[in-house]
């Protein structure tokens, strides 16, 4: 598989059906071993059951990716949505939640996107509602309790 074309550098008109976005370094470390779990299909079948793109947030600002996010779940031409990024950084976390927040904007179905990520060269399915969670650091340390609390 070739490196995936950036997200940004593709006209909103292009996007339709299956949509695979990852980081865009993910493509480095793993992509190629990782398709199967992530997209549920063979490995030489996802070049053509998905449009793949990457997304590189230390490069481009986060609010271009979310605007045209929401711009291409606008015009109502993809069917599903893939999120697949590396756990743990603060730059991947971004993708996720500037999709899940494109998606709440225009109305997209929550059940058509599905988040993974890849922690210590395992896959894991994450939900919407832990994609959620992330951007409310409160109910983070609520659900971790509050002796966890280093600083106090």
């Amino acid at each position: 598989m070739k490196r995936p074309t950036d997200f940004i550098e593709s006209n909103v008109n292009l996007y339709k059906g299956q949509l695979l976005i990852c980081d865009s370094y993910l493509y480095e470390i793993a992509m190629a071993r990782c398709w199967e779990e992530v997209a549920g299909e063979g490995f030489g079948q996802i070049d053509y059951k998905y449009m793949v793109r990457s997304f590189c947030p230390e490069k481009t600002l986060l609010d271009i990716f979310g605007f045209k996010m929401s711009t291409v779940l606008r015009l109502g031409r993809v069917a599903k949505i893939v999120v697949f990024t590396k756990d743990g950084s603060p730059h991947s976390l971004q993708i996720p939640l500037a999709v899940q927040e494109a998606a709440e904007n225009v109305g997209f179905p929550k059940d058509k996107i599905s988040y993974f990520v890849l922690e210590k060269d395992k896959v894991h399915a994450v939900s919407d509602a832990a994609v959620r969670m992330a951007r409310h650091l409160s109910e983070i340390q609520a659900a971790i309790g509050r002796s966890a609390n280093a600083s106090t």
